[in-house]
């Protein structure tokens, strides 16, 4: 684009008529500008670029516009620029950044010539607006669909992420110390160990040691199906049951318990207690008060797991659970 001034004709307009140009993003133009020089070569145009007044301009470095110096084509928005008797060139170099916003802005360049040995103005400054008009471009649409589709990505991975968090339910120690009360017998039959911390302690020194049976056992349940909606995760112990003591074994969350077994399951509704009786109607060897059918599967609430031959001198009878 070729822009002929006369810088030093007298009756000049302060203000150009604009130079327009297209540009989309991603794309660097270049505008190549020919001023008259009314023969002299002593002049030195003084070029400063900046926004029109009370016009928008793309902030964040969207949309650049200057003049290149140097090799590396550096944008700077103050440029000396030295004219020669054939007249002077000016290039300006608008960038427009791959998703810069679109629309038309208005930027204005300043010429002021001024004598090269005394750096005295010669008559008053141009004005030259640069009207730019930026459009979409490809690459702004590409990166786009990449960002909604990185975006959609993280939501789906952060959603099922928390759902493989909310929908998975592991027991706390106080989720079995709760459901386990000692008896000890009494003068009409057992009652409950006057000091419950012991059983606390006993489940947190056996759940420490299978953290790894644990996640082996959430890990075999498959993740990737716990994080669906409307699956859970449940996390199971086989609980092996004598009048003083009781012993924890991680089990499947699908385990059924078997003839005598005790299977503790922890629910998104709370921990339950499942068991089957075996031939004698005993649970894990010990007599169930209430009593209970043969071969029955219930859950236990309230019931008592006691010790089907007591000795007279001991003291430890079982467990309620």
């Amino acid at each position: 684009m070729s822009l002929l001034i006369g810088l030093t004709s007298p009756g000049r307009a302060d203000i150009l008529s604009p130079v327009e140009l297209t540009i989309r993003t991603g794309e660097v133009r270049d505008v190549d500008l020919s001023l008259g020089n009314d023969g002299r070569s002593d002049l030195t145009l003084r070029a400063e670029v900046f926004p029109a007044d009370g016009a928008s301009w793309p902030e964040g470095g969207e949309l650049e516009i200057g003049v290149p110096e140097g090799e590396e084509g550096q944008m700077v928005g103050l440029a000396m620029v030295p004219a020669g008797r054939s007249g002077l060139r000016l290039r300006l170099r608008v960038v427009a950044a791959n998703c810069c916003a679109r629309g038309t802005f208005t930027a204005h360049v300043q010429l002021t010539p001024m004598e090269t040995a005394t750096g005295a103005y010669v008559g008053s400054p141009f004005v030259l607006p640069v009207v730019v008009t930026v459009e979409p471009g490809v690459r702004c649409g590409l990166l786009a669909a990449k960002l909604a589709g990185g975006t959609l990505l993280v939501g789906f991975a952060y959603l099922f992420t928390r759902n493989v968090y909310k929908q998975s339910h592991f027991f706390a120690a106080s989720d079995l110390a709760g459901k386990l009360r000692a008896q000890v017998w009494g003068a009409y039959g057992s009652v409950d160990r006057p000091h419950q911390e012991a059983v606390l302690d006993k489940v947190n020194d056996q759940l420490r040691p299978r953290l790894r049976d644990r996640i082996g056992a959430w890990l075999r349940a498959n993740p990737l199906r716990i994080g669906i909606p409307g699956r859970f995760y449940e996390e199971t112990f086989r609980l092996r049951l004598s009048r003083k003591h009781f012993y924890l074994e991680v089990a499947g969350q699908r385990s059924a318990p078997e003839k005598g077994d005790l299977f503790a399951r922890k629910t998104r509704l709370g921990v339950v207690l499942v068991a089957t009786a075996d031939d004698q109607g005993r649970i894990s060897g010990l007599r169930v008060e209430p009593e209970v059918r043969k071969g029955a599967t219930l859950q236990l609430r309230g019931h008592r797991l006691l010790d089907p031959e007591p000795d007279t001198d001991a003291t430890d009878a079982g467990w309620r659970i």
